[in-house]
């Protein structure tokens, strides 16, 4: 038999990616330098990567990994020396599997061996430091995996809709059925464990393996599905159903550029739409203004759309969903401001220059600042007039990733933001050649690895592997993960590429989750004593 290999290589590069740059003197007094460095005291942000061979397993089979902990220049890493790895299964959240691995300089390496006992599902592996602040570890990292196995139960099972629910009238009835192998029957009651929503209970089956669920509809329940783990004996088993529900509505989201809708100023609106499940939807709606179609909107396969917008006041703006899915159809958009600014920027994956369009109805004196809610690498005074102000901003002084343009007033207080992301560059780091494009099982994989800089230093962890232990919705890299997914909530997975590469994904995340879980709030909250944490070091 021959194998394809899918080669997994993770790259991690001494570039300056991660670390801040030295900011210049600035030209006026900033105002909130105090706070922005309490804050980035108050909230040191290390990140714990780690690159697991593959995603999809066997029991009795061994987990290779390498973790890397991901940290600012000048950080002090030397408490973070051990890295934890527990295997923990997703449908009732049991620790499988714990071990302990050294961590030195930054890196720790190791393996685990998977269960032979292990049944199929999924599961996760939860990586952390032992470096814990206020009782949380600081530095996490969660990499779902899928577990497959030849391992069957001795009995067979079955759920089965009796008869369908309607919400308020009558519950769902669900057959659970259980016989041997040979569909006979059990000499012994099967011990029955659900869960439906906020629902938990235990039951046994009858002396004919069976037993009936009555589950009435939870209103606005996240999750339909039934969950039922079976044990008989030694053996355990997990099934799951997902059960009818009433139409619900949809959860629309809206996200005006720069953050508010003003009076008189046009105004790039995101909009993301999700389903009761959080699940991402693809859709088409049409906008309305006092009752009348203005535009048609589309959502793509992120559930991700956009549409622009000239706001009156004293007008009522809605979207329509054209969707046979959802109950309800009518959205609201926000409510719109009397005066105020909006932000433009046609390409928010910038590189060495950004280019922005601040639009106001009125003559206004502003602060502009380039941050990160740690450190401003840019701010001055700003003339905007009662038209479109073009803006060129030079990124030299800017680290690589997430960034915030700030508009504020005299006093700092913020009136409009927008996330971009700086020195977007998703180039190749390294250049990777195989002997051979096709291998048989197990045989030796010689590759030649070039890094495409010669003034960077690299360590490489890699890993060869048939194909089909891969599944792209389970993958997680590096780049992403580091630039996006550890500052970023709730993103849509990425399916074309990885996200950091795909530049409509980075254009639409960066419209649409343009904020962290930093927050204006929390900065001009923090006080000096909250520079000291409650820290343990677990051995």
């Amino acid at each position: 038999m021959r194998y394809r290999i899918n080669l997994i290589l993770w790259l991690f590069l001494f570039s300056g990616h991660i670390a801040f740059a030295q900011q210049e003197q600035p030209l006026l007094v900033d105002p909130l330098a105090k706070q922005l460095y309490l804050y980035k005291l108050a909230n040191p942000s290390p990140r714990l990567f780690v690159h697991y061979d593959k995603n999809i397993y066997t029991n009795n089979e061994t987990i290779w990994f390498t973790g890397y902990l991901l940290t600012e220049s000048g950080t002090n890493t030397d408490q973070h020396n051990i890295m934890s790895v527990a295997l923990i299964r997703n449908s009732d959240s049991l620790i499988v599997k714990h071990q302990k691995f050294l961590m030195a300089t930054s890196l720790s390496f190791g393996s685990m061996v998977l269960p032979d006992s292990m049944l199929a599902g999924d599961y996760h592996l939860l990586a952390s430091t032992n470096r814990v602040v206020n009782g949380v570890p600081e530095a996490v990292f969660i990499q779902p995996i899928t577990i497959k196995t030849n391992i069957n139960p001795s009995f067979n099972a079955g759920l089965k809709i009796l008869e369908p629910g309607i919400i308020g009238v009558k519950p769902n009835q669900v057959l659970l059925s259980v016989t041997t192998r040979d569909a006979r029957f059990l000499p012994k009651p099967v011990e029955v464990s659900y869960r439906y929503g906020q629902l938990t209970k235990k039951t046994k089956t009858n002396a004919s393996g069976e037993v009936i669920l009555k589950l009435d509809e939870q209103e606005n329940i996240p999750d339909p599905n039934l969950y039922i783990k079976l044990r008989y004996g030694k053996d355990s088993s997990f099934l799951n159903l997902s059960l009818p529900v009433t139409k619900r509505s949809a959860r629309v989201g809206f996200y005006p550029e720069g953050g508010n809708l003003v009076n008189g100023v046009q105004c790039r609106v995101g909009v993301e739409i999700k389903d009761q499940q959080l699940a991402v939807v693809s859709l088409k709606a049409q906008l309305y203004k006092n009752d009348k179609v203005i535009d048609t909107i589309e959502t793509n396969s992120y559930g991700i759309g956009s549409f622009l917008l000239n706001p009156e006041k004293g007008s009522i703006y809605k979207i329509k969903l054209l969707h046979s899915g959802f109950k309800d159809s009518s959205y609201l958009l926000p409510p719109i401001l009397d005066k105020g600014i909006g932000i433009y920027i046609a390409e928010a994956a910038a590189k060495d220059t950004l280019k922005v369009k601040l639009r106001t109805a009125q003559n206004e004196h502003f602060f502009i600042r380039v941050h990160n809610f740690k450190e401003t690498f840019i701010y001055n005074h700003l003339n905007a007039r009662s038209s479109d102000t073009n803006l060129i901003i030079s990124l030299e002084e800017v680290p690589t990733g997430l960034t915030t343009l700030t508009i504020s007033d005299s006093l700092g207080r913020p009136l409009a933001e927008r996330m971009f992301f700086a020195h977007y560059n998703p180039t190749s780091k390294l250049t990777i050649s195989s002997d051979q494009p096709v291998y048989e099982q197990r045989k030796k994989v010689t590759l030649k690895l070039k890094l495409n800089h010669s003034d960077s230093l690299a360590i490489v962890s890699i890993s060869c592997v048939q194909d089909n232990r891969l599944s792209s919705k389970l993958n997680t890299d590096i780049e992403s993960y580091t630039y996006l997914a550890s500052s970023l909530t709730a993103l849509p997975p990425y399916s074309i590429t990885r996200g950091y590469e795909d530049l409509r994904y980075m254009d639409d995340i960066l419209l649409v989750k343009g904020w962290r879980k930093y927050t204006w709030q929390d900065l001009m909250q923090t006080k000096p004593s909250d520079t000291i944490k409650s820290t343990t070091i677990r051995s």
